[in-house]
């Protein structure tokens, strides 16, 4: 069979079988990473003998794909196992299991991880797609900044792991990870202020938009926990003002008190200065200051 063929099978009765994999005369060297896909599962691992897993199937046609680099597969065998044999009675055992799904996150160093729980670990009891939610404060999980003097850190590489919590040798079964997605909430705040934004410029002004006329400050005081620096800042709005957008503008030496006293000069308000601003941002957005 060529690598990554697509074969009918016919199940004659449902039960539960071992798949057994064979090269041909010039079998490769184990062990071989190896991926099958049988219907809509997909199973990969590292075949180091004929065996390669026990599986349950139904009746009727189903599509097997092998994949195993360059290597060609010369047959599989499936055997049905009889409920009474040690084998079936162990993968029955086996498939009654819930795993139970956690996500770390963490800091990279260059010895390794420093990976934290998100909150507890939670069973996974459907074979159904679902939603898992695992939320913490920030504050709780490793920071560079606060490690400021250890060399030991790779710079702010931060890093998330997803795995099954069965850690003591038994066999683990597999979950498939369809996708993972970040702070909803920030997205929920994004989606507003492009709402809200949107409406500003709906709305019509004197020579232009209710936007075109209004200066809008979007961001945060910190960066990470309470770390005053790297601040993301977002301007909109202002263009009679003279703002001039589409550009990335970025200085982690310059206070966030410039960018305030630089929107007061921007809506016309001669402010010397503003709490411990050194000046106002020039070779920036703000053209008119």
């Amino acid at each position: 069979m060529d690598p990554g063929t697509k074969r009918a099978v016919t199940i004659e009765q449902a039960g539960i079988y071992q798949a057994d994999l064979y090269f041909g005369d010039s079998p490769p060297v184990m062990p071989l990473p190896l991926t099958l896909t049988v219907g809509e599962r997909q199973i990969s691992g590292q075949l180091r003998q004929s065996v390669f897993i026990v599986l349950r199937l139904p009746v009727g046609e189903i599509d097997v794909v092998v994949q195993a680099g360059e290597h060609l597969l010369d047959r599989m065998v499936l055997t049905s196992l009889a409920d009474s044999s040690d084998l079936a009675r162990r993968f029955t055992a086996f498939e009654n299991r819930a795993p139970r799904l956690g996500v770390h996150v963490g800091l990279r160093r260059d010895c390794g991880s420093a990976l934290v729980p998100v909150s507890d670990s939670q069973t996974v009891e459907s074979t159904e797609v679902s939603e898992f939610v695992f939320e913490d404060a920030i504050s709780n999980f490793p920071n560079p900044n606060v490690e400021k003097d250890n060399v030991n850190y790779l710079a702010g590489v931060r890093e998330i792991g997803v795995r099954s919590e069965y850690t003591d040798g038994r066999d683990m079964p597999r979950l498939l990870i369809r996708s993972i997605q970040f702070a909803k909430y920030d997205r929920f705040l994004s989606e507003q202020l492009a709402g809200f934004l949107k409406r500003l410029q709906y709305y019509k002004d004197v020579n232009g938009s209710v936007l075109d006329n209004s200066i809008v400050l979007y961001g945060s005081g910190a960066s990470t926990t309470h770390w005053p620096k790297n601040l993301p800042t977002l301007v909109a709005g202002g263009t009679n003002m003279g703002l001039q957008h589409g550009t990335y503008w970025r200085n982690s030496e310059t206070a966030m008190s410039n960018l305030y006293l630089s929107i007061l000069r921007s809506m016309g308000i001669e402010q010397e200065s503003f709490a411990d601003s050194t000046g106002v941002l020039t070779d920036s957005i703000f053209s008119a200051v």
